[in-house]
């Protein structure tokens, strides 16, 4: 998450340099200064001062004709839009955990086993799973075997841990229980 936080802010620092950068050099479409009222509008500069020689150029030169420094970017907007989104596509891909839908799937494992368990109860209002200490275990792709215990209050009012081994299976991307076993430990 971090790694993806920080390309986000080199891809908005890139993209703000590049137009920085075009908008110092292009002209403004508008050569007119506003004047005073019942005055002539006065036609702006259309000189700018080299980035390198410090000499008069005129905005809409290519390049310094004293340096010869290419005054205009070879980027287009267009072009430098693409490349962001490009760049920030592959940092997503890049900086994203290979255990993301791993740890998703097991969530999820957990959450059908919860809700199986659960209504079967004596009191499923009391139940507190014990999610931090479930593990699942993962048979084969698409399969897996979440043992997880579950603290309920029994016929006498009595809150007793139950231990299950729950096996589920993705169908279709959801995670249904196919079987479910107490077992001792």
């Amino acid at each position: 998450m971090m790694g993806l936080l920080l390309l986000a802010v080199f891809i908005i620092v890139v993209f703000f340099i590049i137009f920085k950068q075009r908008n110092n050099l292009i002209p403004d479409e508008n050569l007119y200064t506003t004047a005073e009222l019942g005055t002539a509008p006065k036609l702006k500069s259309k000189v700018i001062n080299c980035p390198r020689c410090d000499n008069g150029v005129s905005k809409n030169a290519d390049e310094c004709p004293f340096c010869k420094l290419e005054l205009k970017p070879q980027i287009s907007k267009t072009q430098a839009v693409v490349f962001c989104f490009v760049l920030l596509f592959v940092g997503i891909w890049v900086t994203r955990s290979p255990g993301d839908s791993q740890y998703y799937d097991q969530n999820a494992s957990l959450d059908a086993c919860e809700n199986y368990i659960k209504p079967r109860l004596k009191n499923p209002s009391s139940a507190d799973f014990d999610t931090a200490n479930a593990k699942v275990l993962e048979p084969k792709p698409d399969f897996k075997t979440v043992f997880l215990t579950v603290h309920a209050t029994n016929s006498f009012n009595a809150i007793v841990p139950t231990h299950y081994a729950c096996f589920v299976r993705n169908v279709s991307g959801k995670w249904t229980v196919e079987e479910i076993q107490e077992t001792a430990q």
